[in-house]
């Protein structure tokens, strides 16, 4: 066979190997991403469910001073209302089962919202400050949440939380143990928050 000939193989041979690989590795490629993307979306935090517990376990009970708390006898709290509040424009009590958290959210006439949540903890000697930096990366729960000191609140040890949102603006985050529990208050306003721990039952 003359040179020539064997010239137009040779190239007709890498025209062909050439055109294999450009047509299997993209779709390699492809696949990859594709197996990558399914694993990254199976390790995403996926937040649980919110189950409404029902409205009947919680009421809200005026005191003889005229202060009025809301009362969940099945659990055994009664939190304080703001004396500032004419009304209570709307409430809620809901459970998150999976990650062990209760909730209140109570709003103010005036359009004023605090939310108390009840963290069950699985041991007692979990300490306050690790497992409250820990929270605070929950991905979607804050914005710019930065810790602005501790303080002594009745009998117990209190650590204090500023978050600042762009959209929605400045709230508090006050976090104490109870128990087996930790309690997590939240409000736009300092006042309520401490209000609430110094005449709630937790």
């Amino acid at each position: 066979m003359t040179t020539k000939p064997k010239i137009i193989i040779l190239i007709i041979a890498i025209v062909i190997v050439g055109g294999f690989l450009i047509y299997k590795f993209p779709l390699v490629e492809t696949e990859k991403r594709k197996n990558l993307e399914t694993k990254e979306q199976e390790q995403e935090v996926v937040l649980p469910e919110e189950e409404s517990q029902p409205s009947e376990d919680i009421t809200i009970i005026e005191q003889p001073d005229g202060s009025r708390v809301v009362r969940n006898e099945k659990e055994g709290f009664e939190i304080a209302i703001p004396k500032k509040w004419k009304e209570v424009k709307d409430m809620d009590y809901r459970e998150i089962n999976e990650s062990r958290q209760k909730i209140l959210s109570i709003e103010g006439d005036e359009g004023e919202l605090a939310e108390i949540r009840f963290h069950e903890l699985e041991r007692l000697d979990v300490e306050l400050e690790f497992w409250v930096k820990e929270w605070l990366r929950t991905p979607g729960r804050f914005v710019n949440p930065q810790i602005i000191g501790e303080e002594k609140i009745r009998n117990y040890n209190v650590i204090k939380v500023k978050d600042d949102d762009p959209v929605i603006g400045t709230f508090f985050f006050y976090f104490f143990k109870v128990n087996s529990k930790i309690c997590e208050i939240y409000s736009e306003s300092e006042e309520t928050i401490q209000n609430m721990i110094l005449i709630s039952e937790f």
